[in-house]
């Protein structure tokens, strides 16, 4: 073989390889901007969550100013009653983007909102189960949005908490004593 074949056939290799790593490199470099663009997207859409969670955590806490008391009429009690849902039915949706153990403190604040508060009474009155524990949600998404461990529930939770148990018991002996008196 001629030596000026021998030039093109290793300049044509070469072109051909060069090629082909330019190839792969842009195909690589597009996964990773695809998955640099996809990260952003899921970023832009949990401050959006966060956003979204507190400021409707603040409406709750302006809401919880007119928690109703026994002195509340029915009507006025049943309409708080359905602006604070309609209220924790979008924290919950927008909670959805969260990770855990954000997730879960919002939805423990939630649970404590709309199952506990009315039947901790009278260890815990409504007021103080709104006000305490969309405070905990507030100062846990905050150290979440600074980078910090999740704040723990300080008393007014625990409190929450504890209420929480004891009433989970008393409704279980209860319900085990209706078990007890209606069997034969």
């Amino acid at each position: 073989m001629d030596s000026a074949w021998g030039t093109a056939l290793i300049a044509l290799a070469g072109t051909l390889v060069g090629a082909a790593l330019s190839l792969f490199g842009g195909i690589l470099q597009q996964k990773r901007n695809e998955k640099a663009t996809e990260a952003n997207r899921r970023t832009a859409l949990r401050e959006a969550s966060l956003d979204r969670i507190t400021e409707e955590l603040f409406a709750v806490v302006r809401l919880s100013e007119s928690a109703p008391s026994s002195h509340t009429s029915a009507e006025d009690h049943t309409a708080w009653e359905r602006t604070l849902r309609e209220h924790l039915t979008r924290i919950e949706m927008a909670s959805l983007r969260l990770e855990n153990p954000l997730r879960a403190t919002i939805n423990d604040m939630s649970s404590l909102l709309l199952n506990d508060r009315d039947r901790l009474a009278p260890m815990a009155w409504p007021h103080q189960v709104v006000a305490g524990a969309t405070r905990h949600a507030i100062d846990s998404i905050g150290a979440f949005q600074r980078g910090e461990t999740l704040p723990a529930a300080g008393p007014t939770i625990q409190r929450l908490w504890a209420a929480r148990e004891v009433a989970d018991e008393n409704e279980r002996v209860a319900a085990e004593e209706a078990r007890r008196n209606s069997s034969p």
